[in-house]
């Protein structure tokens, strides 16, 4: 979900991948494998990464728990 989250805030800052790993000191491999969720953040990049798009993690955090809700949402529906 984390992964998700990033993506999310990421586009609504206007960014690519390229971008933002240009300013987040990482590299756009890197945040496309996060944001497909085949690789896991460590606090210091969440933090890097979230001041690169000049947001906070308390909104990661947020995006986090929507993305999440709305994965639950999802699931609860009936097949057909």
């Amino acid at each position: 979900m984390v992964g998700r989250a990033l993506r999310e805030l990421r586009l609504r800052a206007g960014l690519t991948q390229k971008e933002l790993a240009s300013r987040g000191a990482t590299n756009a491999t890197y945040i496309s494998l996060v944001e497909n969720g085949h690789r896991g953040l460590r606090w210091h990049t969440i933090m890097r990464l979230v001041r690169a798009m000049n947001t906070s993690a308390g909104e990661l955090g947020a995006e986090v728990d929507e993305q999440e809700r709305l994965a639950r949402r999802s699931r609860k529906r009936p097949d057909g």
